[in-house]
């Protein structure tokens, strides 16, 4: 193998690293910021940025086995339902508990962000409204 090969190689491999860093990096910080948003048009109090930097990545860490397991529960039952107006709303009502449990379980463990239960709920339902939109949004475009 040449020196060139092996540099080339190289740069690849960073140049990838890169891409995949900035995607995840442009994610957080839309989500991140959003929430800052969120939470000052609602009122909802937090210590310091850095304790909403690691209430988001908690969510994050949290949601994604929430989530898997909701999505199964979802995906399995789906073949029962026959009308497409049942299936919005009990996907609706899936989604909806799935990221109340993940606000739950995240404010409850930390001490520096206070959400009240109906807050959680509604910011549960907000979320599950625009995932299912922009699912909705995405199936359309293929």
């Amino acid at each position: 193998m040449s020196t060139s090969n092996k540099k080339q190689k190289i740069v690849t491999i960073i140049v990838i690293t890169a891409l995949i860093l900035i995607g995840f990096g442009l994610l957080w910080g839309i989500y991140f910021f959003g929430l800052v948003g969120l939470f000052n048009l609602l009122g909802i109090h937090y210590d310091s940025f850095y304790s909403l930097a690691l209430f988001v990545i908690n969510i994050f860490l949290v949601g994604i086995f929430i989530e898997l397991f909701f999505k199964m529960v979802y995906l399995f039952s789906l073949p029962f339902i026959r009308t497409k107006h049942f299936q919005f709303l009990f996907r609706l009502s899936i989604e909806s508990i799935a990221n109340w449990f993940t606000f739950y379980i995240v404010d409850s463990y930390m001490q520096s962000i206070f959400l009240s239960l109906q807050m959680e709920w509604s910011l549960a339902l907000l979320l599950a409204l625009l995932e299912i939109m922009f699912d909705e949004d995405q199936k359309k475009t293929k």
